[in-house]
C-alpha cells in the first residue's frame, strides 16, 4: 500500500503589537492626587480579592474516575456517530453486550475503507516514522540497528478479524503484533483514529521488543529508542510489581505487555500533539486510555491490570489536564515529555 507523504504544517503564529505613547508625547489622564490613587489602590485590591485561586490540576487517576463516571451513564455498544459517520463505542462495553447495530460492525463485509486508508493508515505512518527515525539514530555499529529497520520498514498494518475480535468476554477493540504484521479488529475501522493512536503505538513497542524471537538476550540499550525507557522497562518485573536492583542487566523476565506500554506511550508522546485529542480533558481520556477503562473502571474484575504508563506522558497530561502524581508506575519519571 502506498501513502503519500504527508506534510505537517507549524501552527500560524500570533503576534500581539503592543505600543505606548512615546517620550513627549501628553498623558492621557492628567495626575490624581493622594486620596484618588488610595482609593483606586483599594479598588484594584478589592477586584484581585475577588479573583477565586487557580484550581490544581485533577490527577490523572481523579481524571479516569471522571471518565469511568461518564461511561457508567452512558449507554453500551455506540455512544455516539460524527458526521462522518465515525461511531464512538464505548469502551467499556464486553462483546457480549453489544447492540445489533454495533455487532454488525465486527464483520470484515462492514469495515470502513475510506477511513482505514486516509485517516488510521497515515497516523500509523506517522508512529512508525518517528519509530524508524529513532532506530535510525542507533549507532551504526549496533548489532540490532540493522534488523530492527528492516522489520519496520517491512511492516504491514491490516484489519483481520482474528479470534479476540469477537471473544465474548472482552471488548472488541483489540490490536495484536504478528507474522510481520500489526493487526486490528474490524469495528476499528469506524473510530476515529486518534482513539486507537496508543494501541498502534503499543504493539509498535511490541515490534522492537529485543526480547520477541531472533534477537540477542539480554537485551542491549546503547543508542536504543527512548534510551531511558527502554532500560528501565527492561528492569521491570512481572506484572509491575516493582524493579529489580538498579544496574540489574536487563531481562527477559518481565513483563512483555508492560514494556510496550511505556515504549508505545513515549512514541505517542514524540508523535502527537495535545491538541488532536478532545478538548474536553474527559473525553480525551477516553480516547486516550480507550479500552483500557476497563480495568480502570473496574478494577477488582478480570481486566485488573490497568497499563499506567500510558498516562505518565506529559502529553496525556496536557491533553486530559491532569497531574500524574498518583499513577502507580515503576518506571516513574522515565516517560519523555
Amino acid at each position: 500500500m502506498n501513502i503519500g507523504n504527508v506534510k505537517l504544517f507549524p501552527a500560524a503564529l500570533s503576534i500581539l503589537l503592543l505600543t505606548t505613547p512615546g517620550f513627549g508625547e501628553e498623558c492621557p489622564h492628567p495626575p490624581r492626587g493622594l486620596p484618588e490613587v488610595l482609593a483606586l489602590a483599594g479598588t484594584a485590591k478589592q477586584a484581585a480579592d475577588s479573583v477565586p485561586p487557580s484550581t490544581p490540576l485533577p490527577s490523572c487517576t481523579q481524571r479516569l474516575a471522571q471518565a469511568c463516571s461518564r461511561l457508567s451513564s452512558a449507554p453500551a455498544g455506540i455512544i455516539s456517530r460524527n458526521p462522518s459517520g465515525l461511531v464512538r463505542l464505548n469502551p467499556t462495553t464486553l462483546t457480549r453486550d453489544l447492540p445489533a447495530d454495533a455487532r454488525a460492525l465486527l464483520e470484515v463485509a462492514n469495515i470502513n475503507p475510506g477511513n482505514f486508508n486516509m485517516g488510521i493508515v497515515p497516523l500509523f505512518e506517522r508512529l512508525r516514522s518517528t519509530l524508524t527515525a529513532r532506530v535510525g539514530a542507533m549507532p551504526a555499529d549496533s548489532a540490532v540497528r540493522g534488523a530492527l529497520l528492516l522489520r519496520l520498514s517491512k511492516l504491514d498494518l491490516r484489519v483481520e478479524n482474528f479470534e479476540r475480535c469477537t471473544r465474548e468476554t472482552q471488548p472488541p477493540i483489540v490490536a495484536r503484533y504478528a507474522d510481520g504484521a500489526v493487526l486490528i479488529c474490524p469495528i476499528m475501522t469506524h473510530f476515529d483514529p486518534i482513539e486507537i493512536a496508543s494501541m498502534l503505538a503499543h504493539e509498535l513497542g511490541h515490534v522492537i521488543d529485543l526480547c520477541d524471537e531472533g534477537y540477542p538476550q539480554p537485551p542491549v540499550t546503547a543508542g536504543f529508542p527512548f534510551e531511558a525507557i527502554h532500560a528501565c522497562a527492561s528492569r521491570t518485573t512481572a506484572g509491575n510489581a516493582g524493579l529489580r536492583a538498579e544496574g540489574s542487566p536487563p531481562t527477559c523476565d518481565r513483563d512483555g505487555e508492560l514494556y510496550a506500554d511505556y515504549i508505545g506511550t513515549a512514541l505517542v508522546s514524540a508523535t502527537l500533539r495535545p491538541s488532536e485529542f478532545s478538548s474536553d480533558p474527559v473525553d480525551a481520556a477516553i480516547q486516550f486510555a480507550g479500552f483500557r477503562l476497563l480495568s480502570a473502571c473496574y478494577p477488582s474484575g478480570t481486566y485488573a491490570h490497568f497499563g499506567g504508563p500510558i498516562l505518565q506522558s506529559g502529553l496525556a497530561q496536557r491533553a486530559l489536564a491532569c497531574s500524574g502524581v498518583d499513577i502507580p508506575t515503576a518506571c516513574s519519571g522515565v516517560v519523555e515529555p
